[in-house]
């Protein structure tokens, strides 16, 4: 028996020896729990991954939302157009690695993913990454548009800013697009609320979103798509209106970064 014992170790040591790693490396990859984190990036041109992070879920992006305008020739009052919401789930990212951004400006210019404007957000690379059309600022004696989903990159999933109205007293900005769906246009009524209905209302501030990082410090909260306004757009995203003698400004865009550690 002990000679058959000795016999099954000595030729199964190289096995067992083989397998023991692997066995190792298995109960290391199940000890590890996953978990999922959104971070909310609403300012610089740079932005560095967090160092837990392991894999992309999602990079959304929101453009900024148009300002309200007054011609001081008609007297008549404008609001601006609501920003354009993008998302991709598809890059090569690594942890600790610098990235360049732009979150746009509330009130800039709108431009294309070749060519972006300042009121414009995107991540990495415009073109080729993610990029979200920001809300316009009337000029002229037409109500602001929304930035357009058509003209987003990628355009699969992007929903259109609400166009502002204008003509009357006073003039009232669009809703900022979001996950759920299109900005909603102003009316005669009032501004747009954002992101189809879930999002901010009268210059209010969106919640959709829950982040357990905002930039570079850690804290939990909430944010989301602004609505329009008669006064200030809500961020995020959300166009300014008109009630006086000078238009009132839109609020920002953003961008949220979800990934998987």
């Amino acid at each position: 028996m002990k000679a058959l014992l000795h016999t099954l170790l000595a030729t199964s040591a190289p096995f067992l020896a083989m397998v023991a790693p692997l066995n190792q490396a298995m109960f290391m990859d199940w000890g590890h729990v996953s978990v999922t984190k959104t971070v909310l990036i609403d300012t610089g041109t740079t932005w560095t991954t967090p160092s837990d992070f392991a894999s992309l879920v999602s990079i959304e992006a929101i453009g900024a939302g148009g300002a309200g305008y007054y011609d001081s020739y008609s007297f008549y009052r404008y609001g601006g157009g609501g920003g354009a919401y993008s998302i991709t789930s598809i890059g090569t990212f690594a942890a600790s690695t610098s990235y360049n951004i732009h979150i746009g400006v509330a009130g800039g210019t709108q431009g294309t993913s070749s060519s972006p404007g300042t009121a414009d957000t995107w991540f990495n690379n415009a073109a080729s990454t993610l990029f979200a059309q920001g809300g316009k600022t009337p000029t002229t004696t037409t109500a602001g548009p929304g930035g357009a989903a058509a003209s987003c990159y990628p355009t699969t999933g992007a929903f259109n800013g609400g166009t502002g109205y204008g003509g009357g007293t006073p003039g009232y900005g669009g809703g900022a697009a979001g996950k759920h769906g299109a900005g909603a246009n102003a009316t005669s009524g009032g501004s747009g609320q954002g992101d189809n209905g879930f999002g901010g209302t009268a210059g209010g501030a969106g919640t959709e979103w829950s982040y357990a990082q905002k930039n570079s410090t850690v804290g939990a909260g909430t944010a989301g798509s602004g609505g329009g306004g008669s006064a200030a757009g809500g961020l995020y995203g959300g166009a300014g209106g008109c009630a006086s003698s000078s238009g009132s400004a839109g609020a920002n865009g953003c961008i949220f970064f979800t990934y998987r550690t």
